[in-house]
C-alpha cells in the first residue's frame, strides 16, 4: 500500500456483518483504517460487545469506534 492509499484509508469508517471481527477488516485496521462502526447486527449481548471491542482495540488503540444501534 502506498502513502496516498494509507492517507485515504484513515478517512474511512466501515461496518461489517457478524459478531466477530472479520479477517479482512482486521487487516484494514492494521493498514490504518480510520474507524469501525458497529450496528445491531454486530451486538448480541454485553460480553460479545466487550470481546468485539477488545478485538478491534487490540489491533490498534488509536481508532474511532462508532455505534448505530437502536
Amino acid at each position: 500500500m502506498n502513502d496516498l492509499q494509507r492517507r485515504a484509508m484513515r478517512l474511512l469508517m466501515v461496518g461489517f456483518d457478524g459478531t466477530t471481527l472479520p479477517d479482512h477488516v482486521a487487516r484494514w485496521i492494521d493498514d490504518g483504517l480510520g474507524g469501525v462502526i458497529l450496528f445491531r447486527r454486530n451486538i448480541e449481548n454485553l460480553e460479545g460487545l466487550l470481546a468485539l471491542n477488545a478485538a478491534i482495540l487490540g489491533r490498534r488503540q488509536a481508532i474511532l469506534l462508532g455505534v448505530d444501534e437502536e
